[in-house]
């Protein structure tokens, strides 16, 4: 199951997270102590696209499973489990390698890595800094096997634990296990849902072509919100993904090429996810002993640098390390299941 316009979402959110990271940590003191290009904070909103995303693509898979079915719930763990933790597993137990090395900084404890081969709520990521996003991943498919198994129970649940975040997450503050149970991001997943029920049904939504330019509108004024007046983290989150939802309803009814390089990005987009925080603490350390970096021509070209060693990791650790385990796994898959094969168009 395939939607080209998904698939080209996912490689844009990936790039965007990739660019914020490259800029963020080039800002940091310990590595150039200088911004390269400011812009690129609204970057992190690559996140709120993906959870637009898993929303949209945990619904449209799954819309049609027979309620009551414990036998396409416990496929249902074991291919979103497969698919997102098996992965995260590599990178962090070669994070974890790394670090009793001595070759990076061990400053995680026992809990920390506990909580990300079992990614429960967490007050601060020590291991990855990613990982965050995952834990409401998690949250998200647990409540989405209740929908699974009983549709009203999980009704109320997803609608409870989105209206909580969207009432509560604003005054929960930032550093504690509770801002990831209750938060604004959590309602993206529901965004995610009603669009898909759009696309399943092919709802003829009037002026569509409105609804999606209101959408970038809306995703650029939060932009320019974030980047001129600091408007806070919770009212980003919202214009972010609401705006990345409102162009969705547009955009997947937009006919587009097919692009081979888009569509490897976006294969590997969770890999590009994954890793490349890490690298770019070594990239940047090592592009940083050429000095220069006080000069913006430099830096551009050290971002520029960045970026395509990220990207081409990425492809190497999807094609190399990620794919073949995740085929290795998947043959393992419950046999009493209904639900459908599984499909790259999942993260």
């Amino acid at each position: 199951m395939r939607i080209l316009q998904i698939e080209y979402a996912r490689a844009v959110a990936a790039i965007l997270v990739l660019l914020f990271h490259v800029e963020v940590t080039f800002a940091r003191p310990k590595y150039m102590g200088e911004s390269t290009l400011h812009f690129l904070i609204n970057g992190d909103s690559g996140v709120q696209i993906f959870f637009v995303i898993s929303g949209f693509v945990i619904y449209l898979i799954h819309h049609g499973d027979p309620e009551g079915s414990l036998a396409n719930v416990r496929s249902f763990f074991h291919k979103r489990w497969t698919r997102v933790l098996i992965p995260l597993w590599i990178v962090a137990t070669i994070l974890f390698v790394t670090a009793k090395a001595g070759l990076t900084p061990n400053v995680a404890g026992f809990i920390d890595y506990l909580g990300i081969y079992f990614p429960f709520p967490l007050a601060k990521e020590r291991v990855l800094s990613v990982a965050w996003t995952l834990r409401h991943e998690v949250l998200f498919y647990v409540i989405f096997a209740v929908w699974i198994w009983k549709r009203s129970l999980g009704w109320s649940l997803l609608l409870a634990w989105c209206a909580l975040g969207l009432i509560i997450g604003p005054f929960m503050e930032r550093g504690t296990a509770f801002k990831i149970v209750f938060n604004t991001n959590n309602f993206l997943f529901l965004a995610g849902i009603g669009l898909a029920h759009i696309h399943v049904r092919k709802i003829d939504v009037p002026f569509r072509g409105l609804v999606g330019a209101a959408g970038i509108g809306l995703f650029l004024l939060t932009c320019i919100g974030r980047s001129a007046f600091a408007t806070p983290l919770w009212l980003n989150n919202i214009g972010y993904g609401i705006g990345a939802a409102l162009f969705f309803v547009w955009f997947l009814r937009k006919p587009v090429g097919e692009s081979a390089f888009v569509l490897l990005l976006a294969q590997a987009s969770y890999s590009l996810y994954l890793i490349h925080f890490p690298l770019l603490s070594v990239v940047t350390r090592v592009l940083d002993t050429f000095g220069g970096h006080e000069f913006l021509a430099v830096r551009l070209v050290y971002f520029a640098v960045s970026v395509v060693i990220c990207i081409a990791a990425s492809i190497v650790f999807h094609k190399y390390v990620e794919k073949p385990v995740l085929k290795m796994f998947r043959s393992s898959k419950p046999k009493n299941s209904a639900m459908p094969a599984p499909s790259e168009t999942t993260r």
